[in-house]
């Protein structure tokens, strides 16, 4: 599950999702906490300790985090040694720092754009491919990120977690 510092302003996994998880017993595993590709990190909303270490502090099984060289394992690794959970104050810090940059979803790619959508994962959930989309996309000339235009497709990865969190056991 996408679970990061800007996740609460928008659209939020962490404040919709994962009480629900919790409250069935579902371990959750979390995901993103730099955005997918570190988007927060790189527009200097957050460091990458301080993401990760949000990350972390949340009632989550484990936190997935990508590798991409030595200096980043060397980074985690220094956040997870002799980790203690962030106190609940210092969590509303973060997402109070982060609510300005969050609240369209603007560094929540995965939220916000086709750029994470897999054919594969489409299929699964029975989305429509690309293609199939009932408005054409925009494509954004500085990112060359496809935006969606329309409500029902902005939804994307979304949709899915909001079908399993009404789902009953």
């Amino acid at each position: 599950m996408p679970l990061n510092c800007f996740d609460a302003t928008f659209r939020s996994f962490e404040m919709q999702v994962l009480p629900e998880a919790a409250r069935r017993g579902i371990a959750v595993l979390g995901m993103k906490s730099l955005g997918g590709s570190g988007e927060m990190v790189r527009h200097g909303s957050i460091t990458a300790p301080q993401g990760l270490r949000y990350a972390m502090s949340l009632p989550v099984a484990t936190t997935i985090c990508g590798v991409d060289s030595m200096e980043v394992l060397d980074q985690n690794l220094a956040v997870a040694t002799n980790f203690q959970p962030l106190p609940a104050t210092e969590l509303k810090e973060l997402r109070d720092q982060c609510r300005q940059f969050a609240a369209d979803g603007r560094f929540e790619l995965f939220k916000m754009t086709t750029k994470y959508d897999g054919k594969v994962g489409r299929e699964q959930h029975h989305f429509p491919s690309a293609e199939e989309l009932p408005l054409k996309s925009s494509r954004n000339q500085t990112s060359g990120l496809t935006m969606r235009t329309s409500n029902e497709n902005i939804r994307g990865s979304w949709a899915r977690f909001q079908l399993w969190a009404r789902w009953e056991t």
